[in-house]
């Protein structure tokens, strides 16, 4: 069971920081992604859908089979302790360096809204 901790601590380097996972940021842009009414720009919803397409992708040809399952109960609005595991597992199985890389190619790669 993944904890809490395991996607999001608090920053101490600056107080009342925090410093997110590969996984919890992948939960973050899923949330921009796909709740309306999450407060997003029309931009940071095309980027939330581009972070987790990205992820979900790199991640199934590092043989993550459980992203339509994933993707679907993110969709749905689910952010169960299920839904926390398979964000980790997803991001594990892709390696949490690479995970983060393909994070940072999302957040500089051009997109039209």
């Amino acid at each position: 069971m993944t904890d809490d901790s395991q996607l999001f601590k608090e920053d101490p380097n600056a107080p009342g920081g925090w410093l997110a996972s590969p996984a919890g940021l992948f939960l973050i842009a899923s949330d921009a992604a796909y709740d309306p009414e999450s407060g997003c720009t029309p931009e940071g919803h095309l980027r939330g859908l581009l972070v987790v397409q990205r992820l979900l992708s790199a991640a199934s040809k590092a043989g993550f089979a459980k992203g339509q399952l994933l993707e679907t109960m993110l969709s749905s609005g689910e952010v169960s302790q299920r839904v926390k595991d398979l964000a980790f597992e997803m991001t594990e199985t892709l390696g949490q360096k690479e995970a983060a890389h393909v994070i940072q190619r999302a957040m500089e790669e051009d997109i039209q809204y």
